[in-house]
Parts: structure tokens; sequence; C-alpha cells
């Protein structure tokens, strides 16, 4: 069975683990690019990350997702940007294994920031 696309709660719950192993496994604290290749491995074969997922990631990080944008999360705004980037990461892995079409990406994508903003007390304590 596919996992929902708009269902981002199974990703909140295992994020402490994803964050502890991800952080264990380099220097790199809250490394976007970490996250969202964690998250498209999830979906899809991690060998199978290209050059156009890392533009779209990074394209997201100098967006709406920049410390400029993210500056009203104060010290959050890094595990905000992780968590954005591991969703978004797995959200490509269902796209990039056509478990998913892209008005479905597009409609998950949209709904991210409400869920994240439901749960903004979260990341908080990270």
């Amino acid at each position: 069975m596919t996992p929902s696309p708009y269902d981002f709660a199974p990703l909140l719950d295992a994020f402490p683990d994803i964050r502890d192993s991800l952080h264990g496994a380099s220097n790199r604290r809250f490394d976007p690019i970490d996250f969202a290749r964690h998250g498209f491995a999830l979906n899809a074969p991690a060998e199978s990350w290209g050059d156009n997922h890392q533009r779209f990631i990074d394209d997201r990080c100098v967006g709406e997702l920049s410390d400029d944008s993210l500056a009203d999360h104060e010290s959050a705004a890094p595990a905000w940007r992780a968590f954005a980037c591991l969703a978004l990461g797995y959200l490509l892995g269902l796209y990039q294994t056509e478990r998913i079409i892209g008005l479905q990406f597009e409609a998950a994508d949209a709904q991210l920031a409400g869920f994240m903003f439901l749960h903004s007390p979260v990341f908080e304590t990270f």
C-alpha cells in the first residue's frame, strides 16, 4: 500500500530518531540536504537522488525555507527547515517511484506548512 502523501505524522514521530541518526553520521547539524536525502530514501533508491532533486531542495532553502523566511521561528528555525526538507524528500521519493503524480505532490507540498504550524510547539523541543 502506498503511504499517504498527505500524512506527515509518521515522519514527525520518527523525526527525533532520524535527527539523532543523521547527527551521529555527520558533523553537519540540521543539514537540509541530509534530511531531504533521508526522506527520499524512505521511498526510492538512494542512488536515484539526482541533480534535479538537489536543485529543488536548494531552491526551497533560499526561498521559503531561508533563514530570513524562518526568522519568526527563532531557535527552532533549523529544526523547522530540517523537517520540511525531510518531508519534501519523502514526497520527491514517492514521485520518483511514481507512487504519486504531480498534482498529489503539489497538494501534499501545499499542506506541509499547515501541518507544521499545527505542530510547531514540537519543533521548539529540538
